[in-house]
């Protein structure tokens, strides 16, 4: 089973991904996302507190394991979920009574949507980096 759920996950991110672009029942696919990002972090949380280290195989990385970093990114993507949810004017009524075409879209409307999506991810993807320089630092303490 737990296999059979591994190689469903990455679809099912992306499909969710997908919907939200696409502006598709925005409020209730952010509070899925909310709900797997949860399912997810608790069990990080309590391996963390015990000091149990393993790869997190987020992103496809094997090489970055659970810790801050992974952690940090965990509670960010929960609160812009969260934002999402609560806040966003796409997901209201109107979005639905107008909804955005992309193909009417300008050249300068799509990198306008794009680029701070890819500097989110990039941001994202850097948290994981703060686990390396805490154990470094750790292993450094322990050389002392």
């Amino acid at each position: 089973m737990i296999r059979a759920v591994a190689r469903l996950l990455s679809p099912l991110e992306l499909l969710l991904a997908l919907f939200l672009i696409a502006g598709v029942l925005p409020k209730v696919i952010a509070l899925v996302v909310v709900g797997l990002l949860v399912i997810f972090t608790i069990p990080m949380i309590i391996n963390i507190a015990k000091g149990n280290q393993f790869p997190c195989n987020c992103f496809g990385q094997t090489r970055a394991e659970i810790g801050v970093g992974t952690l940090s990114r965990n509670v960010v993507m929960i609160v812009l979920a969260m934002l999402l949810v609560l806040r966003s004017p796409w997901t209201t009524l109107v979005a639905w009574v107008f909804p955005i075409v992309l193909f009417s879209l300008s050249s300068t409307d799509i990198v306008a949507l794009i680029t701070p999506g890819v500097s989110l991810y990039l941001i994202i993807l850097s948290m994981s980096e703060i686990d390396a320089i805490f154990r470094l630092l750790k292993k450094r303490r322990a050389l002392l």
